[in-house]
């Protein structure tokens, strides 16, 4: 009974809940980097908040939780470097 779904059917389960979560996240990052271009603390905000995102994201794609952690682990990472260079000046 494993039925294979259509590309059409995984975009409409996508957009339910997780789509939604994604552009509306993206949208909030968007508007804030652009408005606070050359702020250091946005750049390492939205550093952390993709962090966040990724973090968030192995909810509801737990068969990718591995690179997801990775990719969570080094935005991380680089975010808070950021904040330390800029404190250190």
């Amino acid at each position: 009974m494993n039925q294979k779904i259509s590309r059409k059917e995984q975009i409409a389960n996508w957009w339910k809940i997780e789509g939604k979560i994604e552009c509306i996240g993206a949208l909030i990052l968007l508007i804030v980097v652009i408005a606070f271009w050359d702020n250091v603390f946005v750049e390492a905000g939205a550093l952390l908040f993709a962090s966040l995102w990724c973090l968030g994201k192995i909810y509801f794609r737990k068969d990718q939780w591995t690179f997801l952690l990775f990719v969570a682990a080094m935005l991380f990472l680089q975010g808070m470097s950021i904040l330390f260079e800029h404190l250190k000046s």
